[in-house]
């Protein structure tokens, strides 16, 4: 028999990325102006459009100047490689020469025209910019072969399929340096599950114990990763997770408030990533390795080198 008379896998749904995701413009209509909203949603519409088919409108690709070089940005996926680096040449040299895939480099242009990171400094929406820019990189990140948490979450598109990945610690761990901002996160994150209405409370109250216990344990696990080498990387994915679900949990109490018609699902989403997610997980990675971090960290040089040095090889 041959391989396609056998099962054959469907490919995945390339559905719209903004109108056919769950969460993004529930989040728009929490945070922004209705007014606004409005505006930067017909923006948003365009460019999934223009990421899902190409279909461009004449004036916008002669604004753009790119209808001579792309058409689609979808189907340019398998044209997409990871980058790689020559380090040295045949002689020896070093060189460093940086070699992107063609779909890659198409892509990198398109998102240049599009303004990808100009959005939010030209302030054409005042203190709303900063908000339309985020929009606008979740709605292209999947197309533009990088995984965030968003697409993670909402399941639109499976992350072994990018060679690119975007990690959420990126950008927390420029605050923890400061025991103040810890101080900080800490007591905005209780005000935010202070902040949840009682009956929704009780829905979720095993979740609510546990990110409040992980929330209350960060300022020790901070100052205690100073002393033991094992906990630094955990401590951030500790302090990712629990970042992630607290805005999950404003999300929810938004969305419970004002009557959504998605309120089943957020407020499953924060039990399900408190609960079966990364937070419980890691912190039973955390209490692995604290107790006696010296003797650990030398069991698991032995278990990967071993207990004696290897002969040098002439």
């Amino acid at each position: 028999m041959r391989i396609e008379e056998g099962f054959q896998q469907p490919p995945y749904p390339t559905e719209h990325p903004y109108t056919a995701d769950p969460i993004l413009p529930g989040l728009l209509k929490r945070f922004l102006p209705e007014t606004v909203r409005n505006t930067l949603e017909t923006d948003l519409v365009r460019l999934g459009d223009v990421l899902a088919d190409g279909s461009l409108s004449l004036e916008y690709a002669a604004r753009l100047f790119f209808m001579s070089f792309i058409t689609e940005i979808r189907p340019l996926a398998p044209l997409v490689q990871p980058a790689t680096l020559t380090q040295y040449d045949e002689f020896g040299r070093r060189v460093d020469r940086l070699h992107t895939s063609e779909g890659w480099r198409k892509i990198e242009e398109f998102t240049i025209k599009e303004g990808y990171n100009a959005v939010a400094y030209e302030r054409e929406y005042g203190e709303h910019s900063r908000t339309f820019q985020f929009a606008r990189t979740l709605t292209m990140t999947g197309d533009g072969h990088v995984v965030s948490l968003s697409e993670v979450l909402t399941q639109l598109r499976p992350p072994t399929d990018y060679p690119q990945i975007m990690c959420p610690m990126g950008m927390t761990d420029g605050a923890t340096d400061d025991p103040s901002a810890v101080a900080s996160f800490t007591e905005w994150a209780h005000g935010v599950i202070a902040a949840v209405p009682p009956l929704l409370k009780a829905q979720v109250w095993k979740a609510l114990d546990t990110l409040s216990a992980a929330v209350n344990k960060l300022p020790d696990l901070f100052k205690e990763s100073v002393v033991n080498p094992l906990l630094p990387r955990l401590v951030l994915t500790y302090f990712a997770a629990s970042s992630c679900a607290l805005y999950l949990l404003e999300h929810a109490t938004w969305s419970y408030a004002a009557g959504e018609s998605t309120v089943e699902e957020d407020v499953e989403a924060f039990r399900r990533w408190v609960l079966e997610g990364d937070l419980t997980k890691t912190e039973a990675d955390i209490a692995s390795v604290q107790g006696d971090p010296q003797g650990r960290a030398e069991l698991n040089s032995k278990l990967v080198y071993g207990t004696r040095a290897p002969p040098a090889k002439l």
